[in-house]
């Protein structure tokens, strides 16, 4: 009797076992043929760009400039290796100096949000002091405030007339800012892998933290990208 009990409960068990198991494949299924046929598509849209127009390639699509970073000193010391930036996403923040109460605000943002993104190879965060400031100065700043990451570099640069031309290149020939005196205490500006202005945020709304780490996930893919035409 307890024999047939078992036998009874366990075919009873390998019913609802299959059942499991085919409602899973049923909900799995349509997963995994999404993913195949939209592997290497996507259909959010694509950032757009910034900057000065560089060439008009033969199929009419415009070619915007890159970005030349200036000579930088990063918080230790060491002049930046600009080669270490190919091929990397870059999110750029301009500070002023000495960083006021606005200044922390957005530095405290970025370590709240930026930290989430991983993928720490593919992109880097670049901090600059609007004015050229003592290493000691630098170092303490970015000791204090940056996340542990090890993509986010605090850097002055050796002459004032550098940092104004990036500050015009970025922020003015772009129409977020009037002038180069008008500090971008709020906004950060996103670089793709080939140093040419994709997009900027506000670290005020809360809705731009939140979509500047899609934008640079999505930079990071879109090499590996082929956009569908709309």
């Amino acid at each position: 009797m307890k024999a047939f009990e078992h036998s009874e409960a366990f075919f009873v068990f390998t019913q609802i076992m299959k059942k499991g198991l085919f409602l899973i494949a049923i909900l799995l299924v349509p997963s995994v043929v999404y993913l195949l046929f939209s592997l290497g598509q996507h259909n959010t849209a694509r950032l757009g760009y910034y900057g000065e127009v560089e060439s008009i390639s033969e199929n009419g699509d415009t070619v915007f400039q890159s970005v030349p970073l200036p000579d930088l000193v990063t918080q230790d010391g060491n002049s930046m290796d600009v080669s270490n930036l190919n091929g990397r996403v870059l999110v750029v923040d301009i500070f002023d100096q000495p960083c006021d109460a606005a200044c922390y605000d957005k530095i405290s943002t970025l370590n709240n949000y930026l930290n989430r993104i991983g993928l720490n190879e593919e992109w880097m965060l670049l901090s600059i002091s609007m004015k050229p400031m003592e290493m000691e100065a630098l170092k303490n700043l970015s000791e204090k405030n940056l996340y542990k990451g090890g993509n986010w570099m605090f850097a002055t640069a050796k002459s004032q007339s550098d940092i104004d031309e990036l500050v015009e290149r970025l922020f003015v020939t772009t129409g977020q800012m009037g002038s180069v005196n008008d500090i971008p205490s709020t906004k950060v500006v996103v670089l793709d892998q080939n140093q040419r202005i994709r997009e900027f945020f506000d670290l005020r709304l809360q809705q731009d933290n939140k979509t500047l780490q899609d934008a640079i996930k999505l930079l990071i893919q879109e090499p590996h990208i082929s956009w569908k035409e709309r």
